[in-house]
């Protein structure tokens, strides 16, 4: 079922993402929708709008992973980033069981 705020409007391409409840990636943003999918266990996941960018330090934009931040979230090194120490106040956090779905728009950083 599409969103409700997708209603109406053309979309070109969606990633469709199946996860167990310990699977990780790096900090990233994709340049499309995204659904992901809880298969086993619970997941804990943290998103950021494109908003919070500045907190994260995308990536050089010329650079092979330009979409992905440079900020560790486990260990943050705030004397070389210093705006990351505010970004879990610009984060939303939610818990994905087994059979849970969540819808990702292009441009929020997971």
């Amino acid at each position: 079922m599409q969103p409700i705020f997708l209603k109406g409007r053309p979309f070109s391409s969606i990633n469709f993402w199946m996860s167990r409840a310990h699977m990780r990636s790096s900090t990233h943003y994709d340049p499309h929708h995204n659904l992901l999918c809880v298969v086993a266990g619970c997941k804990k996941v943290t998103l950021w709008s494109p908003s919070a960018s500045p907190f994260l330090y995308p990536m050089p934009v010329y650079g092979e992973a330009s979409n992905h931040s440079c900020v560790s979230i486990e260990e943050p090194d705030y004397s070389s980033y210093t705006r990351a120490k505010y970004m879990k106040e610009y984060s939303e956090r939610v818990v994905l069981n087994c059979g849970d779905a969540l819808f990702i728009p292009e441009g929020w950083y997971i």
